[in-house]
C-alpha cells in the first residue's frame, strides 16, 4: 500500500476528513488483549457504514490487503506486523436501531452495531429487565467479534439469541442474512473462515438479538456470580487471548494440558498459565512468536500424552505462523 497514493485517493473520493484518523505504523500490541504483536502499516477505526464501504473499496480497487477486528481478544499479529490497512470496528461504530418489543411486553428484538463491547452490552440489558444475554457478560470482545465466532459460556452461546447479521459483503453491497445462512457452529460462522481477512464471506456490520422480559435483579445476580466465578479461575490480572484452546469433543482443553504436565510452561515471555491451563499468559513482554510456539509445543505434548489434537481458538494473523495445524492467514 502507498501510503501517499492512499491520502490523495481519499482527498480526491471526497473522505478527505478520513485522513485525519488514518495513523501509520500503528503498533497493534495496544489493540490487542495478549500485547503482543508488530505494527500495522495502516489503521483507522471508521464510525458508520459508509466509511467501512469506502474504505473496504478502495483498498479492494488497488489490491492493497485489507483487514477488519473488533477488540482483538482473541487476535495474535505477527511481529512482522501487517501490510495495508487495518480497520477497527470499536463502540463508535455505528448506532443501535429502534427496539422493537411485542404487545405483551415480554419480547425484544433489536439490532446492535459490531462494534459494541459485549460485556457492556449485555449488562445494560440486564439492568433493563432483558435475559438472553447474561453469559455473555464476561467476554471481552465486541458484538461483531462474537457472532464472527459464535462465543459462548455456560453452555450459551450467541447463536442462542441471535436472529440475523447485516454485513458487507465481496462486492461492497450492505445485506442481511438470516440467522438459517449464518453456518453457526461451535465457534464458528459463515465469516471465520478467514481470521482477519476481509475476504468474500463479508464484514460483520450489526447483529441482531431476541431477549425476553425478566426481573432485572435476578439477572445482575446472575451476572455478578459468573463473573466471580470466571475471575476466581481464570488469569485475568495477566494480558491473555482469552481461552487458547477449542474445547475437543468429551474433553475439556485446560484439563488435557494440565494432564500432560504442561501447567507453567514458559517460551520466553508466554506462558501456560499456572491458574487455567487453558490459558496462555503473557507474563514478561512476550512476543507474538512466543505465544506461537507455545500453542505449537502443548498441541503436540498433548498429542503424545492423550492422542488429543487441540485446534487452537486464538486467531493468528500475518506471516511467519506456520505448521503443527494452527490455520494461518496472511
Amino acid at each position: 500500500m502507498d501510503e501517499k497514493q492512499l491520502l490523495v485517493l481519499i482527498q480526491e473520493d471526497g473522505y478527505g476528513y478520513l485522513a485525519e484518523r488514518i495513523s501509520f505504523d500503528e503498533d497493534m500490541s495496544k489493540h490487542c488483549s495478549m500485547r503482543v504483536g508488530g505494527r500495522a502499516q495502516g489503521y483507522i477505526e471508521p464510525e458508520n457504514i459508509d466509511e467501512i464501504q469506502f474504505l473496504v473499496g478502495l483498498c479492494r480497487r488497488h489490491d492493497w490487503p485489507v483487514y477488519v477486528m473488533g477488540n482483538g481478544s482473541n487476535l495474535v499479529i505477527s511481529d512482522f506486523g501487517l501490510p495495508g490497512l487495518m480497520i477497527r470496528l470499536g463502540p463508535n461504530f455505528g448506532q443501535k436501531s429502534e427496539a422493537k418489543v411485542t404487545e405483551d411486553g415480554q419480547c425484544l428484538t433489536q439490532s446492535i452495531p459490531a462494534g459494541a463491547l459485549l460485556s457492556a452490552t449485555a449488562m445494560e440489558y440486564a439492568r433493563a429487565g432483558w435475559a438472553g444475554m447474561a453469559f455473555a457478560a464476561g467476554i471481552p470482545g465486541t458484538v461483531g467479534g462474537a457472532v464472527y465466532m459464535n462465543a459462548g459460556a455456560y453452555g450459551w452461546e450467541m447463536k442462542d439469541i441471535l436472529t440475523a447479521v447485516t454485513a458487507l459483503d465481496a462486492r461492497g453491497d450492505v445485506i442481511e442474512y438470516s440467522k438459517d445462512e449464518l453456518d453457526l457452529g461451535y465457534r464458528s460462522s459463515r465469516f471465520s473462515k478467514q481470521c482477519g481477512i476481509v475476504s468474500s464471506r463479508g464484514v460483520i456490520l450489526s447483529a441482531t438479538f431476541e431477549l425476553h422480559k425478566s426481573d432485572p435483579e435476578i439477572i445482575v445476580s446472575d451476572i455478578l456470580q459468573m463473573n466471580a466465578k470466571r475471575s476466581s479461575c481464570q488469569p485475568l490480572n495477566l494480558p491473555s487471548a482469552g481461552s487458547a484452546f477449542k474445547r475437543p469433543q468429551g474433553h475439556y482443553a485446560g484439563a488435557l494440558i494440565e494432564k500432560a504436565g504442561l501447567k507453567g510452561l514458559t517460551i520466553g515471555g508466554a506462558q501456560v498459565s499456572e491458574k487455567h491451563c487453558g490459558f496462555i499468559v503473557n507474563t514478561n513482554r512476550a512476543t507474538a512468536f512466543d505465544v506461537y510456539v507455545l500453542v505449537q509445543q502443548v498441541q503436540k505434548a498433548v498429542y503424545e500424552d492423550s492422542g488429543v489434537r487441540l485446534e487452537p481458538e486464538i486467531c493468528f494473523l500475518g506471516e511467519g505462523f506456520e505448521g503443527c495445524g494452527i490455520p494461518t492467514h496472511q
